[in-house]
């Protein structure tokens, strides 16, 4: 879930402490991919319903100014896996079941694959998935040459913060990136080690401190996304993640990883014991995953190609979502049958 400081919208006395127990089951105040509110009368009530209460934070869910959903065949959000090489190994992390090779993308392939997705607009580009994408040599060319792209709406970049260093942090900063994940597992060595190293907390704290500063002195720079995962080991340190990070990154976001076939995430499964899984989100929003040897997945939970659509080295990505594998996912959605795939059937992230 993303939360937006509430003063960004509402004036009032915003200082009742942050219960993330509590806010996370609040509806959500509408915004736009700007993160402008968007001015209905019933979100502009909610939104004076939660200033009332002396919320510091509130629920958002960001809308396209397009309904991108209405299109069925070509992607419409699409993760583009330029590494599946990463310098950590997080506990939460699909990695530990990683069967795929650990390669970058070829530049060259991944300006063909962003062309194809130019041509026809897409809603966003996210420029990551199991991988640490700065760690790929041409990183920053290809970040460059997709925001040059005229129908990209969204260009996002993720970091985990290990190798953000002051040179990457000035590329970003003035880069065409729109939103920068920055994935951050606590706020102090004890709660980071439930995650990764106790030795890369420093690095990565000092690292978006840096970028936060830089960012604030020159008034520019994309939307900084800090996001903690709620974990056994680190869920009693969500509050005080809000206290620190609310005011100075635009959006804090606080995600239960729940991948249905990791053992190391049973806090998150058991937290949500999904129903007979009917429609899946990510098939009817259009999600696709492009991962760095050209496999083509519906989902993220299909991590090890479980379901392959295509691959981009041998047709193009409208062939592949268009192939009778994508034509009966479509078909099997729609009817509210997608348990009759047996991947899809023991998902628990059908509703992310």
């Amino acid at each position: 879930m993303e939360f937006i400081k509430t003063d960004k919208y509402a004036k009032g006395n915003f200082n009742k402490p942050i219960d993330f127990d509590e806010i996370k089951t609040l509806k959500q105040i509408k915004v736009n991919q700007k993160l402008d509110l968007l001015p209905d009368a019933e979100n502009l009530a909610l939104l004076h319903q939660y200033a009332e209460k002396g919320l510091k934070v509130v629920p958002i869910r960001r809308f396209s100014a397009r309904n991108w959903t209405q299109r069925t065949d070509f992607p419409n959000r699409i993760l583009l896996e330029i590494t599946s090489v990463c310098n950590m190994k997080c506990r939460m992390c699909p990695r530990h079941n990683l069967q795929r090779p650990l390669i970058n993308m070829d530049k060259n392939l991944c300006f063909k694959v962003i062309d194809q997705l130019d041509q026809r607009g897409a809603e966003g580009i996210w420029l990551f998935h199991l991988g640490e994408s700065i760690l790929h040599p041409d990183w920053q060319e290809i970040v460059n040459y997709a925001g040059a792209k005229q129908n990209i709406e969204m260009l996002w970049f993720s970091t985990n913060g290990l190798a953000f260093n002051e040179k990457c942090i000035d590329f970003v900063l003035n880069s065409p990136i729109t939103f920068l994940n920055y994935s951050l597992h606590g706020t102090n060595k004890e709660t980071y080690s439930y995650v990764s190293k106790k030795e890369y907390y420093q690095t990565v704290r000092n690292n978006i401190e840096l970028f936060l500063k830089k960012k604030k002195r020159l008034g520019r720079g994309p939307v900084v996304h800090i996001q903690m995962i709620d974990q056994e080991g680190t869920h009693s340190n969500i509050n005080e993640f809000f206290e620190t990070f609310y005011q100075s990154g635009e959006i804090v976001s606080i995600n239960t990883l729940e991948y249905a076939n990791l053992p190391n995430n049973q806090y998150g499964l058991l937290r949500q014991r999904p129903p007979i899984v009917k429609t899946c989100t990510r098939i009817s929003r259009g999600d696709c995953f492009i991962v760095s040897n050209g496999d083509v997945q519906p989902c993220d939970a299909c991590y090890n190609s479980e379901i392959l659509l295509g691959n981009v080295n041998e047709k193009t990505v409208s062939e592949i979502w268009n192939s009778e594998t994508r034509k009966r996912m479509l078909k099997l959605n729609k009817e509210g049958a997608m348990h009759k795939i047996p991947h899809c059937k023991k998902c628990t992230d059908y509703d992310l």
